[in-house]
């Protein structure tokens, strides 16, 4: 653990100094987590919108 420190510690100066690879590198991880984040909520409403189209009490589907 003791030789992996000092990798980190460089890792993290080199970040710093460079500062155009750590704004690229936050915008991607927030619009990544965004369209995660979008992605899973159109997919549940998807699925709840079928569900409740598909449901016995509400359903058309005797009609197709």
């Amino acid at each position: 653990m003791s030789q992996q420190r000092p990798f980190f510690k460089n890792a993290f100066k080199n970040l710093i100094k460079n500062k155009i690879q750590l704004v690229a590198i936050i915008i991607l991880v927030f619009i990544t987590s965004f369209i995660f984040t979008l992605a899973y909520t159109s997919s549940s409403r998807i699925n709840r919108s079928y569900q409740n189209f598909a449901s016995p009490a509400a359903s058309n589907l005797h009609d197709l």
